[in-house]
């Protein structure tokens, strides 16, 4: 084969390319190999290409979709004259490809070398990549077998191949490239040739930068798959692996003569994260001191939220200079920004705020004026983000959903090198906090005690004074009865004994079965139409009796004889198990002794053992309350009998202030034992 080349001899000839490549038709027309997962776009191309005098080369899906759209497609199969192999695996991996795109335009060897071999040229390789971030971040993950085979090999291959001779090969990786390749190609005939070098060369870094992420993606994936299962929790990774794109760049950094920028880090296929995909609302462009107090401020927050707080469920982060002005967690988001500001309102001055709930018109209110460099928050009322944003410099921030900080490693850059660490929200075990003064106090007083005391601290934050605890047994046996008191004063009727049935939805009570009794709780309708499908009763749900919660109640009577004999064809545990499968909450009704003799007694320590100085070993019922630092097998935490009578008598009278020779005489004359 006759290739048409001419070699450039100098810069100025040919600006953008090392060869020029003259208008050709029929075997010497520009060729373009096309083989994408990413679809997008690429008929309209192929069509394009071919309207200017292109050549099309393709493999499978790529090929019947070309076709599908009226391109005449020649399949890489007919040029390397051999098929697809291993169910894909092994496409465009050979000579008759890759020589094509590696050969250089300038070298006669290089071109000979193609005319000996038959090879035609490729002018131009448009390649998108397996989804493996894509899959990789599915949630529940995907097998490992699965993940695999998303590992691209013929795709990275041809990118940087076409990459790396880029002064004779175009590379368009990415979706965006088409139409500005086509545009120029378009205004010049379609000669590959006229596509100016700086054009080539970003092409080439975009395809470099592709590949290299798309390599540290498989690297820290399959890392995390091959070595979990052999590493331990405190095991870090031992090659640090980054890529990101620019988000935004910023006026300057830290200080005006400063470059600076924002990057996403997420991975690829994965969505952003944190202020990545925080959405601004207000105000002018963040700076680069802006996103280090965003961070710090919406980490702390992030700290602060969560199921470990939803007693104070509103936490305000004041932030300055990555420093923490004032932090409050409080019931309401008003007072946890006064006493955020209240703890250093002179340093909060030109501050960053976040706050863990939606922003409310109170809230935008008592900040009013203040000095707010930026507020992020997952959400703002209307009325709020009006009243905030009267300032024109003011940004707001969204960040929703607004999700307690998890447990991740995190890197920091120093001066030659990088630290890591795993970071998340501040835990505090109260169990293992001990007391330091001279008196103490036993778990069970600590933990009412520090109930009282966060309630009062509650109330101070809240209105800003404090308060006496006071309770009584009388009390708390009232708050037990609130299902009934609330029948009560709801109708003023008093209910009488409801046996084990639920005051308020049917049927939830006890039935007995063939060996015992299970309870079952259908409270709700999905839970009836699945108690009938159980008991092959489906036609109870059509009964008028019988067709909603309020009707069961009103004829509990009647609905417990007619389920009841139901229930005494089959034993407890096969209830229990056919309940399950019906979605029904269901349990065993076990006697007193049953419960004392359960497994899961003896595992949870509610039987124990106790030594009497005079009947000696005692079995008594544990606390349902665990201390980690109380372990009932040492000598410190076994709990001690019954004192005898008047076995303290003598310690007690000595505390209230009589003497010995009071105590002695008293107990001489039988007064006290």
């Amino acid at each position: 084969m006759e290739l048409q080349r001419v070699l450039l001899m100098g810069s100025s000839e040919q600006p953008g390319t090392s060869s020029e490549v003259p208008q050709r038709s029929g075997k010497d027309a520009p060729r373009a190999l096309i083989s994408v997962y990413d679809k997008t776009g690429v008929s309209a191309l192929a069509v394009a290409l071919e309207a200017m005098g292109w050549s099309i080369l393709s493999t499978g899906g790529t090929a019947r979709l070309l076709r599908e759209s009226g391109v005449d497609v020649t399949d890489v199969s007919s040029v390397t004259d051999q098929p697809e192999m291993f169910d894909g695996r092994v496409k465009t991996l050979h000579p008759a490809i890759h020589g094509p795109i590696l050969a250089r335009g300038d070298n006669p060897d290089d071109l000979d070398t193609l005319d000996r071999l038959g090879y035609p040229r490729i002018d131009m390789v448009v390649v998108n990549l397996y989804p493996f971030e894509q899959v990789a971040a599915r949630d529940p993950p995907v097998e490992l077998d699965e993940l695999i085979e998303m590992v691209d090999i013929g795709g990275p291959t041809l990118v940087r191949a076409a990459a790396k001779n880029h002064a004779d090969m175009l590379v368009l990786a990415d979706v965006s490239q088409y139409d500005e390749v086509l545009q120029i190609l378009q205004e010049t005939d379609g000669d590959p040739a006229s596509v100016p070098l700086d054009v080539r060369q970003r092409l080439a870094l975009t395809a470099f930068q592709r590949t290299a992420a798309y390599d540290i993606a498989l690297a820290n994936t399959l890392a995390t798959r091959f070595n979990g299962a052999d590493e331990g929790e405190d095991e870090l990774p031992p090659k640090l692996l980054i890529s990101g794109g620019v988000l935004q760049n910023l006026r300057y950094g830290e200080n005006p003569h400063q470059r600076a920028g924002f990057y996403d880090g997420a991975r690829s296929g994965e969505p952003p994260a944190g202020l990545a995909a925080a959405v601004q609302h207000h105000g002018k462009a963040l700076s680069f001191n802006n996103y280090l107090d965003l961070d710090a401020a919406l980490r702390f927050a992030r700290s602060l939220t969560g199921p470990t707080w939803e007693q104070w469920p509103h936490c305000c982060v004041i932030i300055k200079h990555t420093n923490a002005c004032g932090v409050a967690v409080t019931s309401d988001q008003v007072s946890a920004w006064d006493a955020a500001l209240a703890s250093d309102p002179e340093s909060a001055y030109g501050c960053v705020i976040a706050f863990n709930q939606v922003v409310t018109t109170t809230t935008a209110e008592a900040i009013g004026d203040h000095f707010v460099e930026c507020i992020i928050a997952p959400g703002f009322q209307p009325e709020a983000l009006e009243m905030l944003a009267r300032k024109k410099n003011r940004r707001l921030l969204t960040l929703s959903p607004f999700t307690p900080l998890p447990e991740e490693l995190r890197w920091r850059q120093v001066d030659g090198g990088w630290l890591s660490q795993t970071e998340g929200a501040p835990v505090v075990d109260w169990a293992a906090v001990e007391c330091v003064t001279e008196a103490q106090v036993d778990a069970q007083v600590r933990e009412l005690a520090a109930f009282g005391v966060a309630s009062a601290l509650f109330e101070r934050e809240r209105t800003g004074k404090g308060q006496r605890v006071d309770t009584s047994l009388f009390e708390a046996g009232i708050t037990q009865t609130y299902w009934q008191s609330a029948i009560a004063l709801a109708t003023g009727v008093s209910p009488g004994p409801l046996g084990s049935s639920h005051p308020l939805a049917a049927p939830y009570q006890a039935f007995p079965t063939i060996d015992g009794w299970i309870n079952v709780g259908a409270s709700n309708e999905a839970t009836w139409i699945g108690l009938t499908e159980a008991l092959n009763v489906p036609e109870l749900r059509e009964d008028e009796r019988f067709r909603t919660n309020a009707r069961r109640m009103a004829n509990l009577d009647e609905l417990v004889r007619v389920l009841a004999p139901n229930f005494l064809g089959r034993s407890t545990d096969s209830w229990l198990e056919r309940l399950e499968d019906a979605g029904v909450p269901a349990g065993p009704v076990a006697s007193v002794g049953e419960m004392l003799e359960h497994p899961q007694t003896y595992a949870r320590d509610m039987v124990i053992e106790v030594e009497h100085k005079e009947i000696g070993t005692v079995r008594s019922l544990g606390t349902p309350l665990k201390m980690s630092g109380s372990d009932p097998e040492s000598e410190q935490g076994k709990l001690p009998g019954a004192p005898t009578l008047g076995q303290h008598t003598r310690e007690v009278l000595l505390e209230v202030g009589l003497r010995e020779v009071e105590i002695d005489r008293l107990m001489a004359t039988g007064v006290v034992r």
